[in-house]
């Protein structure tokens, strides 16, 4: 159980470093203009309304919590343990794809004293929403879930795109790196 806590510790602190990083060595061409990025999903999906902001959080909050939790008390400490290693797997590999490349932010933003630990105004490489969105329904489906819930992942691609919270590549390189994560 230590070394649980302790990977999972390591996991957010790289988190947190790599997402602070980006913040101070941006550009903040947020502030100035949209990216100039061309991106498909972009052209495919109209931009949502700001109102709608907040619900890309409830499907990549959802399932990885359900998920965690059925796990516990369904199944064994086992699984549920290898859930949790590799979650903080994805957050490893992805502070470190965060550091690497700095990339314009997806749509406007403000940030605020506490932003730059959870997510910044510049965007991710890859989506941590997605990421961890599918790594719950590869869980869940092995376990014998419906294959429905697959349908939850170009759900939440398609919010994600609408309100300009990630770029197409972000949730494409999720999707690939969770399922590869669960592929051992």
């Amino acid at each position: 159980m230590r070394d649980l806590i302790i990977l999972c510790s390591l996991a957010f602190a790289l988190h947190c470093t790599s997402t602070a990083y980006v913040e101070l060595n941006g550009n903040n061409s947020w502030e100035t203009q949209e990216p100039h990025i061309n991106d498909i999903g972009f052209k495919l999906v109209p931009r949502f309304n700001d109102k709608l902001v907040g619900i890309e959080h409830i499907l990549a909050f959802v399932y990885p919590a359900f998920t965690f939790l059925y796990l516990c008390t369904r199944r064994s400490m086992t699984l549920s343990r290898q859930f949790v290693i590799d979650c903080a797997t994805i957050m490893i590999l992805r502070s470190m794809t965060i550091a690497m490349t700095i990339l314009p932010a997806s749509k406007s933003c403000s940030s605020n004293s506490w932003y730059p630990i959870v997510g910044g105004c510049y965007d991710k490489i890859f989506s941590g929403h997605v990421a961890y969105q599918t790594l719950s329904i590869l869980y869940l489906c092995r376990l014998g879930f419906s294959v429905w819930n697959y349908l939850a992942i170009p759900a939440e691609a398609i919010i994600l795109l609408g309100l300009r919270e990630h770029y197409s590549v972000d949730i494409l390189l999720a999707v690939i790196i969770a399922t590869l994560v669960t592929c051992k």
